[in-house]
């Protein structure tokens, strides 16, 4: 204790903006896609004078912030509980928990197998809550940066991980980050929201690393029984979520390779009813949820109910 260096107020404060410069080095301007400077509340870009203001410690890099903020909170005046439910509690003891954890277990084994557990440049790309940056910030020594559209859920996430990690409300079709920043993205049941899913898997291409990692996850709602129950069975439920694409592990597998990513391995997890009540009502039990796993992936492998892809950057 008496070896410990005493610093003055201002040395911490210095000692505070540089870490935060740091965190902020890997943003670019999506308007002119030249640096930022970065000042206490807020990013400025000196080529186009464009400023980027940072609200609750959560930088906004967005072309025009405003137009971003109105369509969200028109998104939430047409479905309040989509865009602004707890993902977080949903995740822990909703219906489809025991779905997840075999998700996460998957993908525990994915970063053991192409040794992804060391140190590392990672963006959660469409966060949310947060609900997958608590197993991403135990990769060790690793700087990972989550970004969403929706503000709300940003703060959400912010308050849920606290300050292991950076946060910032951006568009994942936009230039918000540099070229060649991240070792790996993580991806996970986001891209069916996006209309310009190909614009944003060329994006992500652009923002990793050569030998970077991309992780994406996707429903498997192309597959022939989630057509069946989208188009005859449930047809309104269309109406409670924003999914604008609804993949097969060929249509996605022909998207990613136009982006250039190299696929390592397809994954094909879990197996349901095609009838969401019904479906949630037996999948809640974990013994169901293990057998229609089992029976899924034996006799129904192509009718899974998630998708997931390990693609990398040559």
């Amino acid at each position: 204790i008496k070896n410990i260096k005493k610093i003055t107020f201002s040395e911490f404060l210095i000692k505070n903006i540089n870490m935060k410069r740091d965190k902020l080095s890997i943003f670019q301007c999506p308007s002119c896609k030249k640096s930022l400077n970065s000042n206490i509340n807020s990013l400025k870009c000196f080529t186009c004078s464009k400023t980027y203001f940072i609200k609750n410690d959560i930088p906004i890099v967005l072309k025009n912030a405003e137009q971003s903020m109105s369509f969200i909170k028109d998104k939430i005046k047409e479905n309040p509980t989509w865009y602004t439910d707890d993902q977080m509690t949903y995740n822990d003891s909703g219906s489809y928990r025991h779905h997840i954890k075999k998700r996460v277990s998957y993908l525990d084994n994915v970063f053991k197998k192409y040794n992804l557990l060391k140190s590392m440049q990672i963006l959660d790309a469409g966060c949310g809550d947060g609900i997958n940056l608590r197993f991403l910030t135990k990769i060790p020594d690793s700087t990972i940066t989550g970004i969403d559209y929706n503000f709300i859920r940003m703060q959400r996430a912010q308050k849920n991980i606290g300050n292991k990690m950076n946060f910032v409300v951006g568009d994942l079709l936009e230039h918000g980050f540099k070229n060649n920043s991240f070792d790996m993205i993580f991806c996970s049941h986001v891209l069916e929201h996006i209309t310009e899913d190909l614009k944003a898997l060329k994006n992500f291409y652009r923002m990793l690393k050569p030998g970077g990692f991309l992780i994406l996850g996707v429903p498997n709602e192309g597959a022939l029984l989630w057509k069946l129950h989208y188009k005859y069975i449930q047809p309104k439920i269309l109406k409670q979520i924003d999914h604008v694409n609804f993949y097969t592990a060929k249509t996605l597998k022909k998207k990613l390779q136009k982006a250039e990513f190299n696929i390592l391995e397809t994954k094909h997890i879990g197996w349901g009813l095609p009838h969401t009540g019904i479906d949630e009502a037996l999948r809640q039990y974990k013994f169901i949820d293990d057998l229609f796993a089992f029976i899924g992936n034996k006799l129904f492998k192509k009718q899974s109910t998630s998708l997931y892809f390990i693609c990398q950057k040559s």
